[in-house]
């Protein structure tokens, strides 16, 4: 009797076990191994027949380069998390067809629904470029990293066409200026995870925070880090809107102080991880606050913060924080054998960081 193969075995799966419960989990890099084994194999074709049209859902942070997006498109394999990073500068290099080269990118958004930009060269044409692809509408997430000359008119664009969106991400984008360009998200009801770092060429008044917030009811995570011009008016519409947070990041917001993280903890129970790092006004109070009102809170994260005394810190965390599991104090103005204290009678703490520089 003729032993039947390994390869028969795969070949004889059905294709939409294949496609849906085997291969969308692994790496690019495994079917790119894949691909290379079977390079001389009898039943090579009938692979690649399979591999065709696949969607991979891992592989959200990976850098493609320009080979690997093309050996992509060849193969009709789809990410449904795409990264584009440096990609326009190793266009530029190789001075390609930069337009080609974006659209043979939105050609893999068939079934995207997450996408990362992340290259400093990409430009509002490039975006231009990806959105007249009919497969931009789809995408629930949209991450913008470090795209210093990505302008209002970008942004605009992605918000005007990304009907889906659940989580929008902008970070150290400089040429983004125009605070009312933010009113659009009032346009996504559905926005579950927002953020806005270091967006210091448009300043967050109270008023464009108030508009931004008080449509996005749903949000359980919301990062301003780096805003440095941000006070309490700023935050306390937090507490208006978001009652539903889980997580908030507020990172070296200067200006913040304990009446407004005070109203956010009484008004936003599901908080779990919080980060006030680098919020120099904040004292014990904050703490004890986020204590008293927020009984899911588990991780706390406080470095940098100058304004946290032992005398005041202590006996919030030991009487108000029983459920925090993590803690960071570091460089905060406290010193080490209290530091020590709060370590060995805050028994329920399973992290904490407390290094001074």
């Amino acid at each position: 009797m003729r032993t039947v193969s390994s390869m028969e075995y795969l070949i004889a799966i059905p294709d939409d076990v294949f496609k849906q419960d085997l291969l969308q989990y692994l790496t690019i890099y495994d079917i790119i191994s894949l691909d290379t084994a079977c390079t001389s194999h009898i039943y090579r074709k009938e692979l690649m027949n399979k591999l065709a049209e696949v969607t991979l859902v891992g592989d959200i942070d990976h850098e493609s380069s320009i080979e690997l997006l093309e050996w992509l498109q060849k193969k009709k394999i789809y990410l449904q998390n795409l990264t584009i990073d440096q990609v326009i500068s190793h266009t530029c290099r190789r001075t390609r067809n930069k337009r080609k080269i974006m659209m043979d990118i939105s050609t893999l958004m068939k079934f995207c629904t997450g996408l990362t930009l992340r290259d400093e060269n990409i430009q509002d044409d490039d975006i231009e470029l990806l959105s007249s692809s009919a497969y931009f509408s789809h995408l629930k997430s949209v991450s913008i990293i470090g795209c210093r000359l990505i302008t209002d008119k970008s942004i605009y664009l992605i918000l005007t066409k990304c009907l889906q969106l659940q989580s929008f991400h902008i970070y150290h984008c400089d040429c983004i200026k125009s605070d009312t360009i933010l009113s659009k998200c009032s346009d996504y009801p559905a926005l579950t995870s927002l953020s806005l770092v270091n967006h210091c060429y448009c300043s967050l008044t109270p008023s464009s925070i108030t508009a931004l917030l008080q449509h996005c009811t749903g949000l359980t995570a919301l990062n301003l880090t780096q805003n440095y011009h941000m006070n309490d008016s700023c935050i306390i519409p937090i507490s208006c809107y978001c009652t539903q947070l889980k997580t908030l990041l507020i990172r070296d917001c200067r200006r913040v102080t304990d009446a407004s993280i005070t109203a956010v903890a009484q008004h936003c129970p599901w908080l779990q991880y919080v980060d006030l790092s680098g919020c120099d006004n904040l004292s014990g109070v904050s703490v004890m606050s986020l204590g008293q009102y927020c009984k899911r809170l588990t991780s706390l994260t406080l470095r940098k913060c100058r304004g946290m005394r032992f005398n005041s810190i202590f006996p919030a965390i030991l009487k108000h924080c029983n459920g925090l599991l993590a803690l960071d104090l570091t460089d905060c103005p406290i010193r080490s054998e209290d530091m020590l204290t709060i370590r060995s009678r805050c028994t329920h703490l399973q992290s904490f960081r407390f290094h001074s520089s």
